[in-house]
């Protein structure tokens, strides 16, 4: 019986292979009709997409490199105060994946190095002025996930940490950045500081990750109603 199902698995395993990697050559076809300088924001989705299907291949290398250039070009995104959001939180996905696939191939340093110029990117961005602590909390979220990426490599794959290089210092800085996030939501008299607390945010008719409730059916560089960003705002700060 165990043959039979092997021999099924290497059956499915072999047309798995063969569809994702048609799905692929789709995708990629599609950046021929496409120009860089209008089209930034799909050479970074077709780029993720070329990523995941790798991944499922289980081809590591090729799902790395396609991350890494989706990465890339999130970085050349004019942040705005209507696109930061957006652009962080794809940010943070795409860090993790490359920071894991780095540990997950042995190499580190190189996941070290990816999380510093990560950090370094997004620390400074365009945001609310009265949601800075939102920015903070999304610092804080950054290191924890790197801290448990790197335990995970101390732990499984017997990756030696040295003093300056460890979980704990992540985890530490994370700890850190929530505690600015608490210091910034008190120091903005928010209603979630004083124990008041709104009604959750309505994210059912959000379509992109990151995008702000009220710019639902607004491109990029339209004005939406003042009365429904501050609107907005109140209900984070209330969360």
């Amino acid at each position: 019986l165990m043959g039979y199902v092997q021999r099924l698995e290497t059956a499915f395993f072999e047309l798995s292979q063969q569809y994702y990697q048609g799905e692929t050559k789709r995708v990629k076809s599609r950046k021929e009709f496409l120009n860089k300088g209008t089209h930034l924001i799909l050479f970074i989705r077709h780029q993720y997409k070329c990523g995941f299907f790798s991944e499922l291949r289980q081809d590591l290398t090729a799902a790395l490199q396609h991350y890494v250039a989706a990465y890339n070009y999130l970085t050349e995104v004019q942040p705005t105060l209507s696109n930061s959001l957006e652009i962080r939180t794809v940010g943070g996905y795409l860090n993790y994946k490359i920071c894991r696939l780095c540990f997950r191939g042995g190499a580190p340093r190189d996941a070290l190095t990816q999380f510093r110029k990560h950090i370094d990117q997004f620390k400074v961005i365009a945001y609310y002025p009265d949601l800075d602590f939102e920015h903070y909390a999304w610092l804080s979220k950054q290191f924890s996930i790197f801290g448990d990426l790197f335990d995970e490599a101390v732990r499984g794959q017997g990756l030696t940490p040295i003093m300056n290089q460890h979980p704990g210092f992540y985890y530490k800085q994370a700890s850190d950045y929530t505690m600015d996030r608490r210091r910034a939501a008190e120091a903005r008299g928010c209603p979630a500081a004083a124990g008041i607390v709104s009604q959750d945010v309505d994210m059912s008719k959000v379509v992109y990750v990151g995008q702000r409730p009220w710019r639902v059916g607004f491109k990029e560089g339209q004005s939406c109603s003042p009365e429904d960003q501050q609107e907005g705002i109140y209900n984070i700060q209330a969360q």
